[in-house]
């Protein structure tokens, strides 16, 4: 009996297709997770930075209010 060996091609198209979408969504969860790491590493890095000129910007306030005779002009 002759085998039919058109179904074995046409059969692998559907799956390879699946494959080839599986590993592009692996890949863009992948991605996500770094971008998301990433995110967080600048966000700490940011509120760092904020609250440093917080404190430098309390630490030039603090003596014109204070002090404001030295800032006239005679």
């Amino acid at each position: 009996m002759k085998r039919n060996r058109n179904r074995n091609p046409v059969a692998a198209e559907p799956g390879a297709a699946m494959g080839r979408v599986d590993r592009a969504a692996q890949q863009i969860a992948k991605a996500g997770v770094a971008a998301k790491k990433k995110f967080e590493e600048i966000s700490r890095h940011v509120k760092a930075l904020k609250r440093q000129l917080q404190e430098n910007t309390e630490g030039l306030h603090a003596p014109c209010l204070t002090d404001t005779s030295r800032h006239t002009r005679t």
